[in-house]
């Protein structure tokens, strides 16, 4: 029996998979731009460029190998190629694909991928760049109380639009620690379940409150969790292109097929577009909702 097709939306492309990802936006009337299939992966590539944790490359590939959920191939920026590992559950596929899987992915696309959530307003969207641990997803569920929509909450898919730099929605699910999600909990949102099986972060499927067209980016903010006071200061020169660059998702993959001297030009259009501030906070000393607020006072500035 042949395995089943879904056609999804996701990043501005048409997706065609074998495996599913509930609460994606379907789109059965466009033909596919990237085809996910299970199959067979070598444990390595013929001729790599270049080897990294758990990752090869050539120019025009990248081979995702994990020793617990799956080995995945990204060719072209046209397909993936998924061999599960024995025991491995799917949330935990899905989330490879949709991490370093769609970070391949979106490089080879030309796409500037940075390692953010990003929430919707009237007009635009913001974009809130920061490391894992840092608290991002627990912001953006503080903006989703306050009624704004979420685009992604761990990559901003980047690409010129109308001369501006737009963000292309992707994924409709937020991940949240227990205690985060604790206080999160709505009915509006239902429960997906445990990221990971060494994880105690879980996936919160957030369709009812997702927007699901590109936005033109209005301010980027780069969140650094520190012993300080709250504070939100402008980024330029040197920094601003260091802190974009720093927070670009799967960077070693751009590095890795020999598109470095490509990405730091989009670097360079990018911060030619949109301000980029930096905010400096504690979690201990400022919730996630006193950050929220001190950066709506900001949206309008």
């Amino acid at each position: 029996m042949s395995e089943p097709r879904y056609l999804y939306r996701a990043y501005g492309l048409i997706l065609e998979s074998q495996i599913p990802f509930p609460g994606l936006p379907e789109d059965f009337e466009s033909p596919p731009d990237v085809l996910i299939t299970k199959g067979i992966v070598d444990e390595h590539l013929e001729s790599p460029r270049d080897t990294g944790y758990k990752y090869e490359a050539s120019r025009n590939q990248v081979l995702i190998n994990t020793f617990s959920v799956a080995k995945i191939l990204v060719s072209d920026g046209k397909s993936m190629v998924v061999e599960s590992r024995k025991g491995a559950l799917d949330i935990e596929i899905r989330l490879l694909l949709f991490g370093w899987g769609m970070g391949a992915l979106l490089h080879q696309r030309n796409y500037l991928p940075l390692h953010a959530g990003v929430i919707s307003s009237d007009d635009g969207c913001f974009v809130f760049c920061a490391r894992s641990g840092t608290g991002k997803s627990t912001l953006l569920s503080a903006f989703l109380k306050k009624g704004y929509h979420l685009l992604d909450d761990n990559i901003a898919a980047i690409r010129m639009e109308n001369g501006r730099p737009f963000v292309w929605p992707g994924n409709t699910e937020i991940k949240l620690m227990h205690d985060a999600l604790i206080e999160f909990k709505d009915e509006t949102f239902p429960l997906i379940g445990q990221v990971l099986r060494s994880s105690s972060k879980f996936a919160v499927n957030v369709s009812a409150q997702f927007c699901s067209f590109p936005l033109p980016i209005k301010k980027i903010y780069v969140l650094k969790r520190e012993d300080s006071t709250l504070n939100i200061g402008r980024l330029k020169g040197s920094a601003l292109f260091h802190a974009l660059t720093e927070n670009t998702f799967c960077l070693q993959y751009a590095k890795s097929m020999g598109m470095i001297s490509k990405h730091f030009n989009q670097i360079r259009w990018l911060a030619g577009y949109a301000p980029v501030h930096e905010v400096r906070f504690s979690t201990q000393s400022h919730s996630p909702g006193d950050v929220a607020d001190a950066l709506e006072i900001d949206f309008s500035a």
